[in-house]
């Protein structure tokens, strides 16, 4: 068993009270939807991948589209993680700030209490975010680029 199923095992085995099994249903229920999520992130990511496992017909159209699949099947889904990667970032670093703010008030209202908590210490670096939105644009902008010279060139082919 990993050390996190002996950590929820330990909390069952010291439950005094009946509301307690539904709050580690709950944990599990999270872990595992969680878990289901990365399966269902990874076989999407595989299945845009299928259809670069078969080689071309000598035509240049079909070469074209080949070369669309593999260009756009390579990058698209890994820059769609990181977009997705980054909202979720993007949620946690509001929880965060939520959390700075908790702290701060809870700090501010002890009386006595003297601690130097810096709420930016808890925080994502700024530049960080701003430096990985910036390529996210960027990335999204020439994969949006790339279909429509691709679109372009199938149906010059085409005709």
């Amino acid at each position: 068993m990993s050390a996190w199923a002996d950590s929820v095992v330990q909390d069952i085995n010291s439950i005094r009270v009946c509301e307690e099994i539904k709050e580690i249903e709950t944990e599990v229920q999270k872990v595992l939807q969680a878990q289901e999520k990365a399966l269902e992130d990874m076989v999407k990511n595989l299945a845009s991948y299928m259809g670069l496992l078969s080689i071309p017909s000598p035509d240049p159209a079909s070469i074209v589209k080949w070369l669309k699949k593999l260009v756009l099947g390579t990058v698209e889904p890994y820059i769609e993680a990181f977009e997705s990667a980054m909202k979720r970032i993007e949620e946690v670093a509001a929880d965060v700030e939520e959390i700075a703010t908790a702290l701060s008030s809870k700090i501010s209202e002890i009386e006595g209490c003297a601690t130097s908590f810096d709420p930016s210490s808890i925080l994502p670096s700024s530049d960080l975010m701003n430096s990985a939105k910036s390529q996210l644009s960027s990335a999204q902008s020439s994969i949006s680029d790339i279909k429509t010279s691709v679109a372009k060139d199938e149906s010059s082919l085409n005709t």
